[in-house]
């Protein structure tokens, strides 16, 4: 793959048992194509893990999107996620003079 002319830092998020977008196959070699990209696989989620939570409603009607395998927290991916991208800028950036 060729790389990219970006030389911003980059956070890629995969889940390890993504089996829409592998990680070996999409997100690994993305990765090594970006200047300054790291890669954070999380174990056990899937790619769906990924879309909010639903409602009882929103899950009986797209289940395939609203299930996820035993012991994965949603809500807790998304706080995780979310508390890592501000730390990630921080290392990454150069501080404001």
């Amino acid at each position: 793959m060729k790389r990219a002319g970006n030389t911003a830092p980059a956070p890629i998020v995969v889940g390890s048992d993504d089996d829409r977008a592998a990680p070996g196959a999409n997100a690994q070699p993305i990765t090594k194509a970006i200047p300054n990209a790291k890669l954070d696989i999380l174990r056990k989620f899937t790619h769906y893990s990924f879309p909010p939570s639903r409602n009882e409603k929103g899950k009986q009607y797209v289940k395939a999107v609203c299930t996820d395998p035993a012991g994965v927290d949603r809500d807790a991916l998304h706080q995780q996620v979310t508390a890592r991208a501000p730390e990630f800028f921080t290392r990454t950036l150069p501080a404001s003079p």
